[in-house]
C-alpha cells in the first residue's frame, strides 16, 4: 500500500506538471492569436501591403480600440491594410523614418501643441524628455529648432516634440501621402502641414482650434465613413462631417484642410494611384513606453529649454 500511494503521487505531480504545461501552451497560443488578430492586415513582415498607418500616440492614456477597429474596418473595405503603431512606438527615431514606411494614409492620433515663440504647431511624441539625449544625441535637432520640450501641464512628465523643421528633414519623401491630424489646433497655423506638403505629402486634414479627444475620436470617423466608403471629395466629406457632429462643444476646433486648392480631391483614387509605385519597408520597433499622464484640456505647454543650463 505504501508503494502505492508513493506511485499514486508521483501520478499527481506529473498531472500537474502535465496541466501547468498545458496552460502556458494556452497562454502563449492566446499571445499568438491576439498578435495575428491585431496585425492581421499588417504584412509587414514581407514588406508589403501597408497603406494605412494609424500611429496612436494616445494609446496609453487615452486609449480608444473602438475607434482604431472603426478605422480599419472603413480602409479594409475598400482592401487597404492598415498598421496600427501603440504608444510606446511613437518615438523621435520613427517619426524620422517615418516618409521612407511607404504608407499613403497616416493618421496621427497625438496631441499637439501651438509654440507660444514662433507660433509653429508641435507634434508630441511618447518619448520621455532626456538631458542627455537633448545634450548629445538629439543636440542638432534642439539647437536647429527640430525638437523641443513639450508637456500637457505644468509639472507633467515632459516629452520630445517635432517641430516642422524636423518634418522638412525627415528621411525619404512621401508619395503624395494623405495626413490626418487629430490633435488639437493643428490648422491654426499651417506650419506643420506645409512641411509635410514640402516632404512630398498630397494633403493635410487638422482642426482649426482646440478639440477634445472624444470629439476628435468621433468627428474623424464619420470623416473617414464619408472619404473612403462614399468616396466623397475633401469639401465634401468635412462639409458633412461637421454637419453632423459640429465643432467641438467646449472649445470650438473645426476641421479644415490644406491646401485649400485640393478640396476636390477624392482620396480613394489618389492612393489606389499610388499603390504600384508604393515602397513599404521592413521595419522593426522598439517599445519604450513612457508614464501615464493626465490629459488637461487647452493646458499642453511647449518650450525650447537652454541646453546650455540643462543638467543630467
Amino acid at each position: 500500500m505504501a508503494r502505492l500511494k508513493k506511485r499514486r503521487g508521483k501520478g499527481k505531480k506529473k498531472n500537474v506538471k502535465w496541466l501547468y504545461g498545458f496552460a502556458v501552451f494556452l497562454f502563449l497560443l492566446a499571445l499568438v492569436c491576439v498578435y495575428i488578430y491585431l496585425f492581421q492586415d499588417s504584412d509587414f513582415s514581407s514588406g508589403e501591403g501597408i497603406e494605412v498607418a494609424i500611429i496612436d500616440q494616445l494609446s496609453i492614456t487615452c486609449p480608444n480600440t473602438t475607434f482604431w477597429h472603426t478605422a480599419r474596418s472603413i480602409f479594409k473595405e475598400e482592401g487597404l491594410r492598415t498598421f496600427y503603431v501603440q504608444g510606446g512606438f511613437d518615438t523621435v527615431d520613427f517619426y524620422r523614418r517615418l516618409p521612407r514606411r511607404g504608407f499613403q494614409f497616416i493618421i496621427l492620433r497625438a496631441h499637439s501643441a501651438v509654440s507660444l515663440e514662433s507660433g509653429d504647431l508641435v507634434l508630441f511624441t511618447n518619448e520621455e524628455w532626456s538631458n542627455s539625449k537633448a545634450s548629445t544625441t538629439y543636440l542638432a535637432d534642439i539647437m536647429a529648432d527640430r525638437l523641443a520640450m513639450v508637456r500637457v501641464e505644468e509639472g507633467s512628465q515632459e516629452y520630445f516634440g517635432i517641430l516642422p523643421n524636423f518634418v522638412r528633414v525627415m528621411s525619404g519623401n512621401f508619395g503624395d501621402t494623405i495626413i490626418v491630424m487629430m490633435g488639437c489646433d493643428t490648422l491654426v497655423n499651417p506650419s506643420m502641414a506645409e512641411a509635410f506638403i514640402q516632404k512630398g505629402a498630397k494633403l493635410c486634414i487638422g482642426w482649426t482650434g482646440p478639440v477634445s479627444t472624444e470629439h476628435t475620436d468621433v468627428s474623424i470617423i464619420h470623416l473617414l465613413k464619408h472619404l473612403i466608403t462614399e468616396k466623397e471629395t475633401v469639401w465634401e466629406a468635412v462639409s458633412k462631417t461637421m454637419e453632423e457632429v459640429g465643432e467641438d462643444p467646449d472649445w470650438g476646433g473645426s476641421l479644415a484642410w490644406y491646401p485649400p486648392e485640393q478640396g476636390n480631391l477624392v482620396l480613394t483614387e489618389i492612393v489606389k494611384s499610388t499603390l504600384k509605385n508604393s515602397r513599404t519597408n521592413v521595419f522593426s520597433v522598439t517599445a519604450s513606453v513612457p508614464k501615464e499622464f493626465s490629459i488637461i484640456r487647452r493646458t499642453h505647454t511647449y518650450f525650447k529649454p537652454n541646453i546650455a543650463r540643462e543638467q543630467n
